[in-house]
């Protein structure tokens, strides 16, 4: 099994890396070509809720899912204000068979209350 945790600053950080998408790619194919299970966690800031995709790198990531054949396994948002509903954080598998339980805990003293 390859597990990996990601996370993915806004564009507009000076931290956010320009090939990120790229790597994360060579690391899910080095993984899939080798049979292994993979599984993908972490805040890439790619609102997996949009149905269409406007940044360039949330659309490769949705392109990477499929092409790979990943499943989203959370489906709820994980952010929730007075503006706004998103989904940001993902845990992605091309096993989802294998994941036994999967979900968002409602937490009081979250940030996204």
């Amino acid at each position: 099994m390859t597990l990996e945790t990601s996370y993915r600053p806004q564009a507009s950080s000076s931290y956010a890396a320009t090939d990120f998408m790229s790597i994360l790619e060579n690391c899910i194919q080095h993984a899939t070509v080798k049979d292994k299970e993979v599984i993908v966690t972490g805040d890439l800031n790619c609102d997996l809720l949009t149905k269409q995709a406007t940044l360039k790198v949330c659309k490769q990531l949705k392109m990477l899912m499929k092409t790979e054949n990943l499943t989203q396994l959370i489906s709820q948002p994980i952010r929730i204000t007075k503006h706004s509903i998103t989904l940001l954080d993902i845990v992605i598998t091309n096993n989802p068979a294998s994941i036994r339980d999967s979900g968002v805990l409602s937490l009081s003293l979250s940030q996204s209350l």
